[in-house]
C-alpha cells in the first residue's frame, strides 16, 4: 500500500536514524483514504512518513501547538473522521453573497459577513466598518495572518502583481489558489476566474460561484465538498454567474449602447429632423442653454476632429462619415431655431463619439499589453506555504486539472526545487525574482521565490533591463546570469554571478572556490561542515557506530 518515491540510493542518517528517505525530503506523505482519516477543523488528516514512522498529522499545520491532531499508526487509537466531526467546525449558516450597497457598512470578521445596518448586525461580535471601495479590495482591507507555520499571508508587489495579471489575463480561466490579490485584479478586467483559499473571512466579499472555502492540501472544500462551485468550475459544468458590475464593464455596456443607438439611427434612413425630435427630445433647450454652446461652436469642433483618429474613406458606419463631414463643416451663425437645434445636435454627437473612440483607444492599448498572445487553455495559479510538503500538493493539483487542458504556475523558492523536480517533474523555474509587499526578505531582487510553470518559458517575456533574453536558452533571465557553454545553460538561480569548476564539472559561485579534502567547491574555512555532511550521507557497514556518532553531535550542538 506504501510506496516511497526515491531520488537517491543511499543509506541517510538523519536526526541519528537509519533511513532509505530521499535526500530532498525529509518527510513523505502517503496514500490514505480521508473518509477512513482522523480530522480537525482543517479537514482529513494526512499519513506522513518520518524515516520509516507512520502517523496522522493535520494537512495545514506544521506545529502540534496550533493544531494537537497526531496519531501514530502503530498505537491504533480511536479517532473521529471528517463526517462525524463536520458539523462541529462548518457553521450552521449558509454563504451568503455580499451585498450591493452604495454606503459604508459594517464587517463581522466572526460570521464572515458584510451588513449593510447595525440593526441586522450580530451585536455580540465586534464590528468593523468598511466602505463600497474596500469591499472590492478585501486582500488590503483583511487584517494579515502572520503565523509561519499555519496561516500566514503575503501579498505581492505592485511589479509582481502586475507581471502575474498580465500573463493570468492570456488564459481563457484562471483558477486561484491562495492568491487573492490577483484574482480582485482578474474579477476587475472581465477575466473568468475563481478563488480558493482556506480563509474563511473572503466568504463576505465573494459569492459562492466565485469562491470556495478550501484546503489546497488535502483536497476539500468544506461546505459542499464534491458539489462546490470549484469542481464545477474545473470540470466545465459551472452555472453562468451572475453578472459582476465594474467601471470598466459598466463603460463596456454604455459604449455598446451608444453604438446601437448610433447605428439604429443612421441606419434607419430617418431624417435628420424625425431623429431629432424622436430620439433626443432633451437636448432641445431654451436659448440660455444654446447661447454658450453657439459661443464654443468653433473651438469644440477643431479639438473633436484634431483627436479624432478617422478618415473619411475608411469609415464604417454613417454616424462617422456624419461626425467627419460635420466637423469640416463651418456654417454661417444664424438665427433659426431649426438651425440652432441642428447645431445642438450636431455637437452633442460630436462629444459623445469623442469620447467613446478616446475610450476605445484606450482599451484596445489596454487589452494589447495584456493580451499580447492568447492560450487556448486554463491556468492554475498557486501560492502555498513555503514549508509545505508539495507531494499532497502535487496530488490535490493532479486531481483539479484532470479535465481539459490546464497549466500551472506555482510560487516556490528556488532553494526547493529538488522538491518541484520531484512531485512536479513538468514545472520548469522562470528566473523572475516574486517580491512581496509585507515581507522585509522579499521586498527586493534578492527575494529567492521563483515562479515554476509548465509555459514555455519562451512565451514569458520578463521586464527590461533587469531581465534579457538568452537565444541559446530561448528563455529570459537575469542580467548578471551568464550563458556558460560547459553546462549548455545559464547556471545562477539567486541571481549572483557564477563560474565554471571543471573539477566539479559544475557551475558554483564566484566566493567560492574547490576544496581538494572536501572534494568540491565551497567558501574558504567551511571544511569541517562539508566534511560532517559527507560522512553522515554515505552508507557504511557499521550503521550502529555512525548513529551513535550523530546523536553525539546532536547533544554537543
Amino acid at each position: 500500500m506504501f510506496s516511497i518515491c526515491k531520488i537517491r540510493k543511499k543509506t541517510t542518517i538523519v536526526k541519528g536514524r537509519v533511513s532509505d528517505m530521499p535526500l530532498a525530503e525529509y518527510v513523505t506523505v502517503i496514500e490514505s483514504d480521508p473518509n477512513e482519516s482522523p480530522a480537525c477543523c482543517h479537514g482529513p488528516a494526512l499519513l506522513f512518513n518520518r524515516v520509516g514512522k507512520y502517523f496522522f498529522a493535520c494537512s495545514a499545520c506544521r506545529s502540534r501547538k496550533l493544531c494537537p491532531l497526531y496519531f501514530e499508526v502503530d498505537l491504533k487509537k480511536k479517532f473521529k473522521t471528517w463526517h462525524e466531526v463536520r458539523e462541529q467546525y462548518i457553521p450552521k449558516a449558509e454563504h451568503h453573497d455580499p451585498p450591493h450597497v452604495l454606503k459604508d457598512s459594517l464587517f463581522c470578521s466572526q460570521c464572515c459577513r458584510i451588513y449593510t445596518t447595525s440593526q441586522n448586525a450580530c451585536l455580540h461580535h465586534s464590528l468593523r466598518g468598511i466602505s463600497p471601495t474596500e469591499m472590492n479590495t478585501p486582500s488590503s482591507y483583511l487584517a494579515q495572518l502572520s503565523t509561519n507555520k499555519g496561516h500566514a499571508q503575503y501579498h505581492f508587489d505592485k511589479n509582481t502583481l502586475d507581471f502575474m495579471v498580465r500573463l493570468a489575463s492570456k488564459f481563457e480561466k484562471v483558477l486561484c489558489l491562495g492568491t487573492p490579490s490577483i484574482f480582485e485584479r482578474l474579477r476587475v478586467l472581465g477575466v473568468k476566474c475563481h478563488l480558493a483559499d482556506i480563509d474563511r473571512r473572503l466568504e463576505a466579499f465573494y459569492s459562492s460561484r466565485s469562491f470556495t472555502w478550501f484546503n489546497m492540501f488535502n483536497g476539500l472544500a468544506f461546505r459542499d465538498g464534491d458539489e462546490s462551485a470549484l469542481w464545477k468550475f474545473v470540470n466545465g459544468s459551472e452555472e453562468k454567474p451572475y453578472k459582476t458590475i465594474t467601471p470598466e464593464r459598466d463603460v463596456a455596456e454604455r459604449e455598446r449602447h451608444f453604438s446601437a443607438q448610433q447605428s439604429t439611427l443612421f441606419d434607419s434612413g430617418e431624417s435628420l429632423r424625425t431623429s431629432r425630435t424622436t430620439k433626443m427630445p432633451s437636448l432641445i433647450g431654451s436659448s440660455q442653454t444654446e447661447r454658450p454652446l453657439r459661443k464654443r461652436r468653433r473651438r469644440d469642433k477643431m479639438v473633436v476632429c484634431a483627436s479624432m483618429p478617422l478618415q473619411i474613406a475608411g469609415t464604417d458606419s454613417a454616424a462617422e462619415q456624419f461626425i467627419c463631414i460635420a466637423g469640416e463643416q463651418d456654417q454661417e451663425e444664424t438665427g433659426d431655431p431649426e438651425a440652432m437645434r441642428k447645431e445642438l445636435y450636431r455637437n452633442q454627437v460630436l462629444k459623445h463619439s469623442s469620447e467613446l473612440l478616446h475610450k476605445k483607444s484606450v482599451r484596445q492599448i489596454h487589452n494589447t499589453d495584456y493580451c499580447e498572445e492568447r492560450f487556448d487553455s486554463a491556468l492554475v495559479i498557486i501560492d502555498p506555504p513555503f514549508g509545505a510538503l508539495l507531494g499532497a500538493l502535487a496530488k490535490t493539483l493532479k486531481k483539479l486539472t484532470n479535465h481539459g487542458n490546464w497549466n500551472r504556475l506555482l510560487v516556490f523558492p528556488y532553494f526547493n526545487e529538488s522538491q518541484v523536480n520531484l512531485h512536479l517533474p513538468s514545472l520548469a523555474m522562470c528566473d523572475l525574482a516574486v517580491r512581496y509587499r509585507n515581507q522585509r526578505k522579499m521586498k527586493n531582487d534578492s527575494s529567492p521565490v521563483r515562479i515554476f510553470t509548465d509555459i514555455p518559458l519562451n512565451e514569458i517575456p520578463l521586464p527590461g533591463p533587469t531581465y534579457k533574453y538568452c537565444i541559446k536558452c530561448v528563455r529570459w533571465v537575469h542580467s548578471v546570469n551568464v550563458h556558460c557553454a560547459e553546462c549548455g545553460t545559464c547556471p545562477s538561480k539567486n541571481h549572483a554571478a557564477t563560474r565554471h569548476c571543471f573539477v566539479c564539472q559544475r557551475c558554483v559561485k564566484q566566493t567560492w572556490d574547490h576544496c581538494i579534502k572536501c572534494k568540491r567547491c565551497h567558501l574558504s574555512g567551511k571544511c569541517n561542515f562539508y566534511r560532517r555532511s559527507k560522512g553522515s550521507a554515505t552508507s557504511s557497514t557499521n550503521t550502529v557506530s555512525l548513529v551513535r556518532k550523530s546523536a553525539r553531535r546532536q547533544k554537543k550542538r
